[in-house]
């Protein structure tokens, strides 16, 4: 197994005063890991991976992690996410619409390109339309209930990440897998390619991505840290 890490100079970070720190990232990919961190914890994560390798994903090696990262983070003034201590991610791609099950885009799916009524979704539609960013959703009683957009766009950028939502009242309509593959469709025939990440706690996100032919890539784990007040 091949393992790179990446180390970040820690000096300039916390003398800049972000808001937030990502000390620890680390991603699984094919035959490897590839790690990014801190200089000032570069010697306890060579130590983990050398001791669990990919098994660094195991509850147990990140309880480890999260504890070492915990002290380091209230050292320099910072906190991290209590709910996000043990939360991995998958990762999904998809560069081509031949896999793409376009069976499972419903006629209630459609691109949003006005602010045409109450978005019942915590995702923002008047903020994605100034920024031109791509939206399929559904409609129903005169609500957007469920919707699919891209996380985050920047000029020049190839790969989108989606993010989709469905007010809780109208979940299990295949509404979510819907919207997600309209706006796949969409993005790859407008030459993106398409990335979709979920915790390994929602099934739901990851059946969805597996159902509609997205290439698995693989797992991440990141660890955030924000400023105390």
């Amino acid at each position: 197994m091949k393992i790179s890490v990446i180390t970040e100079k820690e000096k300039n970070i916390f003398k800049s005063g972000y808001p937030m720190i990502v000390p620890f990232l680390v991603t699984e990919y094919y035959d490897g890991l590839e790690i990014e961190v801190y200089s000032g914890v570069k010697s306890f994560s060579k130590k983990l991976v050398k001791r669990y390798g990919k098994e660094i994903f195991s509850d147990e090696a990140l309880t480890i992690l999260t504890d070492e990262l915990e002290k380091y983070a209230d050292l320099h003034g910072y906190e991290g996410e209590k709910h996000e201590r043990l939360r991995w991610y998958h990762s999904f791609s998809m560069r081509s619409a031949e896999n793409l099950d376009t069976s499972a885009i419903l006629p209630s799916s459609v691109k949003i390109e006005e602010d045409v009524c109450i978005n019942r979704t915590t995702l923002e539609v008047g903020e994605n339309l100034e920024k031109n960013i791509p939206m399929f959703a559904t409609i129903a009683d005169g609500q957007i209930v469920s919707m699919a957009c891209v996380n985050e766009y920047s000029e020049g950028q190839r790969m989108l990440e989606i993010t989709v939502e469905t007010s809780p009242a109208y979940r299990k309509k295949g509404y979510a897998r819907s919207n997600t593959a309209a706006l796949a469709k969409y993005l790859i025939e407008n030459g993106y390619s398409v990335a979709y990440c979920c915790s390994r706690y929602n099934i739901g996100s990851e059946r969805i991505a597996r159902s509609l032919g997205f290439d698995y890539v693989g797992r991440f784990y990141a660890y955030n840290a924000y400023k105390k007040n």
